[in-house]
């Protein structure tokens, strides 16, 4: 199947999935190699809702993953960049992915979305968990569903950071489960309390969080962080002062003891205890002469 636009024309490769009258397809472009995803819309109430909000993203330059917008034959479609990488989730399955690997991740995640500097809809958008893909040197991209995509307007960056938490839980559960990272969850906290107005504050937090994860060996956050283990690793740093302390206590003890023995040996009330003989070495006693 051949859609075709008054500039160019796009051949069909494969059908990607379809929903709610819109449906989604890897395309190629006439004359050249590059793929495209096509988002096709066929409802017209959505294409009203919707038209002007998405030809104004044509002119966002830095939202270059937005590669065109046209009518053709009664449909709404929207293009978008595509490379055939694997989804983040296929890609945690399929790989033994490092902490630090992981962190990589979500910091590349971030850096994409800053430079595509795109509206909240579509970062909503972009943070579904099918939605992110990844190259094999940990390079991101998106692909867009449109899902609710006449709700744009009400979309807020809040419902964006409800997505990130999602995908941050997705990236880090094992150490969110264990509780072996505490940064972690103290970070989750600031993000849900909506602390983060904007993605250069939420990525600025990251960053910092990041360099602290990485500060600590790797064999540290295996260790579970639960209040137990806490009190543990924090009793093992006072271990030395302790000692110390009852080493001290031990060597007053001890002199108390001895000066209180030395105390009762010399008090008035005590006899001196007399031998007569020591074996059968008898003993003189002068005091009665």
């Amino acid at each position: 199947m051949v859609i075709k636009t008054l500039d160019k024309n796009y051949t069909v490769i494969r059908e990607l999935w379809g929903q709610y009258s819109i449906d989604r397809y890897v395309c190629r472009e006439d004359g050249s190699e590059v793929l495209a995803t096509l988002v096709c819309i066929r409802d017209r109430d959505i294409i009203r809702a919707n038209l002007d909000f998405l030809m104004q993203q044509q002119k966002n330059h830095k939202f270059s993953d937005f590669k065109d917008c046209f009518m053709s034959e009664g449909a709404l479609y929207a293009a978008f960049s595509f490379q055939d990488s694997r989804a983040v989730s296929d890609f945690l399955t399929d790989s033994e992915c490092s902490l630090e690997q992981r962190l990589a991740m979500m910091r590349a995640i971030l850096e994409k979305l800053i430079l595509l500097s795109m509206p909240d809809y579509f970062m909503w958008d972009a943070l579904d968990r099918t939605h992110i893909f990844l190259s094999d040197d940990l390079e991101v991209f998106f692909q867009f569903g449109f899902w609710k995509l006449s709700n744009h307007e009400k979309c807020s960056f809040s419902a964006v950071l409800r997505q990130y938490v999602k995908i941050f839980e997705l990236l880090f559960s094992e150490e969110l489960i264990r509780k072996s990272v505490p940064q972690f969850l103290d970070f989750l906290d600031d993000v849900e309390a909506g602390k983060y107005t904007n993605l250069l504050e939420l990525f600025m937090a990251y960053d910092l969080l990041e360099k602290e994860i990485l500060a600590v060996s790797a064999k540290e956050w295996k260790t579970p962080k639960t209040w137990p283990f806490r009190l543990w690793d924090r009793l093992r740093t006072w271990f030395p002062a302790i000692r110390r302390m009852a080493m001290l206590l031990l060597f007053a003890a001890a002199c108390s003891f001895l000066v209180w023995s030395f105390q009762k040996s010399m008090s008035s009330g005590d006899e001196m205890t007399q031998f007569d003989e020591i074996g059968t070495l008898k003993i003189k006693d002068n005091s009665t002469e």
